[in-house]
């Protein structure tokens, strides 16, 4: 009898597992993001030179300070808390116009960054980044030869890991007293303001 209660009862066991067990892989558990290892990107947004107009175009009537920039980077991430990387930025252009004429100085800058995570969750951080760069800067409506600057470059933003190779960023970064002499380019701080989408290549 005590044999026949216990087969009972272990059916009756098995039977109230089954469906758990049925809920626990049906459907299974999203894939965790992969958090090391080689990424590339590609970002895009906009850029403001402060205080804009300045060096050769500093006594146009109007000034456009804000343009288009976009960027393409490459990096490493070490850890779930550190990585590096180095990126192409184009700047965009800062116009300064006198009635039907213009000019113009153009900005791209290479920058290498290393850069630290603060998870909130498994596929939510913020981050800041520090580095350097090398800016060239290009006029056009001057007879003004091209001048290249090196400077620190700085930012942070937030990371959304949405799946296991990609994930999503909103970032802001300054690129500090991109010079090019006072009496042709001026100097500016560069502030953008980007979209980014990183693709994990493992």
């Amino acid at each position: 009898m005590k044999k026949n209660l216990l087969a009972l009862l272990a059916l009756a066991l098995a039977a109230a597992a089954a469906p758990a067990r049925a809920q626990a892989v049906f459907p299974p558990p999203p894939e965790a993001p992969a958090l090391t290892g080689p990424y590339v990107g590609a970002g895009f947004g906009f850029a403001q030179a402060k205080p804009g107009c300045v060096g050769f175009i500093r006594f146009t009537a109007s000034c456009d300070d804000t343009d288009f920039t976009w960027a393409l980077l490459a990096g490493y991430q070490l850890s779930r808390y550190f990585g590096a990387e180095a990126e192409y930025r184009d700047l965009g252009y800062v116009t300064g116009r006198d009635f039907n004429v213009s000019r113009t100085v153009h900005a791209s800058a290479w920058d290498a960054a290393v850069i630290g995570f603060l998870p909130f969750s498994n596929r939510f951080s913020a981050f800041g980044k520090f580095g350097a760069y090398r800016a060239l800067l290009e006029a056009t409506g001057a007879p003004i030869a091209d001048q290249h600057h090196t400077g620190a470059t700085y930012g942070a933003g937030l990371q959304w890991d949405f799946a296991r190779q990609a994930s999503g960023r909103l970032q802001w970064q300054r690129y500090r007293q991109v010079n090019g002499g006072d009496r042709d380019f001026g100097s500016n701080d560069y502030d953008t303001l980007s979209a980014v989408l990183i693709w994990r290549l493992r």
